[in-house]
């Protein structure tokens, strides 16, 4: 054998040793990112699967759970390995109570609660530590007396990214005159600023949107009106209300003769712009043709850029269901919508829709887009349930069964300039009749991705389906996570993320429910 064969074996050999090595680091690193340390919590005998609860986070190192059980409140705390340390008795809320949203802070939380006395509907804060005790006397933001007949569900209340401003906003019509009102606080429930304005109002044809705010204190919502009742919108108006100004400032967005499904308004308080989204189509479609999107400066209150993506003939199917031959309500939510420094977006979005079946026979369900669904009044309020933070679990015992149908979640990447860098989707097909826990998706932002957790089944076990997506807009499948034994079913719809790498997401064993803790 000569040197030079000689040293090209040797050679060869090297590199052949050295991809070998890749690749079982290549392997091992894919292993561990996938792997998963999931804790369980013990099933209460209390926590029967018609209670309410929402999952609080993370506080002082334990995690916290809200349950509504016949009425009475109560505030579960759990250790690192999900053991219930404690249950505490909230007895500063009313039994009564219709709407209550929770804000997390490190080392206490701040419950906004909706109550009815009389004809009088109160909307009060309280700030209470982990132990379910308050910190200061309970405050009233905020209340207004109604009808008998009008609808309980009065205020809406948002707060600030930075978690800093508390913003308590209401809409109110009377005889096609609607009148919005917004009330500003801080974390001590001093009010930092107000605004009430009046404007004409056809409710037939014209929504305001719920409000949104920024971090210094800046309030928006839009204006969607349409040419017809149950037309889609061929009309936007953005309306700015900034702080400690008199009354709002409104300027319109132009949609070229384009039509859309539904207006959607997000608040960028890094890069201090405002962005808008919504699908688009032309008046004769009847699925959306593309995404339109538009960045607005709000110091001076000018549209920036603006831009119409075409989706292509496979996005447009995986977004089309047969909901959407009879209707429109292709409808982006905020919280689908992840910003990055740089002004570019990631937009996400779910096919999903409900079916009744009555006497064996099936019909889509009418809740399309429609703003004056549910008001036969000239003299009512407004509410755009929707955007309803508390999170129930669904009871059994629904008169008309319902079929739920979750699909495909489509991902879209926007970039700087606000067009279109790329497209992926995660294939699903999930149906569940009378109740949706089970189905739809959660996410979990790991940083260097995020991860789509969502329900698979087979005959042995409940699989936890586990997809992660990149900024390039590659998808990558994991292992999935599979329950330690028969009888665990999960409910991603209603987990939160409570770290960096943490989420509690909440199952049912044996007809009671409990919190499992997975680590990532």
């Amino acid at each position: 054998m000569s040197t030079i064969t000689f040293l090209f074996i040797q050679v060869s050999n090297f590199i052949s040793n050295i991809k070998f090595r890749i690749g079982i680091i290549l392997l091992l690193s894919a292993q561990i990112t996938s792997a998963q340390n999931v804790l369980f919590s013990e099933v209460q005998k209390k926590d029967n699967k018609n209670i309410k609860f929402e999952i609080l986070g993370k506080v002082e190192g334990h995690y916290l759970v809200y349950k509504n059980i016949a009425r009475t409140h109560f505030l579960s705390t759990y250790d690192a390995q999900m053991q219930l340390m404690e249950t505490n008795v909230l007895d500063f809320l009313p039994e009564n109570l219709f709407d209550i949203d929770f804000i997390r802070y490190p080392d206490y939380f701040i419950v906004l609660y909706q109550y009815q006395k009389n004809k009088r509907v109160f909307c009060n804060a309280a700030k209470v530590d982990i132990h379910g005790k308050l910190k200061q006397p309970i405050s009233i933001l905020n209340f207004t007396d109604i009808g008998f007949f009008a609808n309980q569900k009065i205020f809406k209340t948002v707060f600030s990214e930075d978690k800093q401003q508390i913003l308590v906003f209401k809409k109110n019509v009377k005889n096609d005159i609607i009148f919005l009102e917004a009330k500003l606080y801080n974390t001590a429930f001093s009010l930092m600023d107000s605004v009430f304005q009046q404007y004409g109002f056809n409710a037939r044809n014209d929504n305001f949107t719920d409000c949104s705010i920024d971090n210094l204190g800046n309030l928006y919502l839009i204006k969607e009106s349409t040419a017809f009742n149950g037309d889609n919108i061929n009309s936007l108006e953005l309306f700015q209300h900034r702080f400690n100004q008199i009354g709002f400032i409104n300027m319109p967005i132009d949609l070229t003769g384009y039509f859309v499904t539904g207006s959607c308004l997000k608040v960028d308080n890094i890069n201090k712009k405002i962005l808008i989204n919504a699908f688009y189509l032309s008046e004769k479609q009847d699925i959306a043709e593309g995404l339109f999107s538009v960045v607005i400066e709000p110091e001076n209150f000018v549209i920036e850029k603006s831009f119409f993506n075409l989706f292509s003939e496979d996005i447009k199917k995986s977004l089309q269901s047969e909901r959407y031959k009879n209707n429109n309500q292709q409808i982006i939510l905020s919280e689908n919508i992840l910003l990055k420094k740089n002004g570019s977006f990631i937009l996400m979005a779910e096919d999903n829709y409900k079916e009744s079946v009555y006497n064996n026979n099936q019909f889509n369900n009418s809740n399309y887009y429609d703003p004056s669904s549910g008001y036969a009044s000239n003299d009512y309020y407004l509410y755009n349930q929707n955007y309803n933070n508390y999170r129930s679990y669904n009871s059994f015992n629904n008169s008309n069964a319902l079929r739920y149908y979750y699909k495909d979640i489509v991902m879209v990447g926007i970039g700087e300039d606000l067009q279109m860098e790329w497209v992926n989707q995660i294939k699903k097909n999930q149906v569940d009749v009378e109740q949706d826990n089970f189905l739809s998706f959660t996410t979990i932002n790991l940083g260097t991705q995020i991860q789509y957790l969502f329900i698979d089944k087979d005959p042995q076990h409940e699989i936890i389906s586990i997809h992660g997506l990149f900024s390039d807009g590659s998808v990558n499948r994991y292992p999935a996570l599979k329950s330690r034994q028969l009888g665990y079913e999960f409910m991603p719809r209603l987990a939160k993320q409570v770290g960096s790498k943490e989420l509690v997401m909440p199952y049912i064993y044996m007809g009671k429910i409990g919190f499992a803790k997975i680590i990532f």
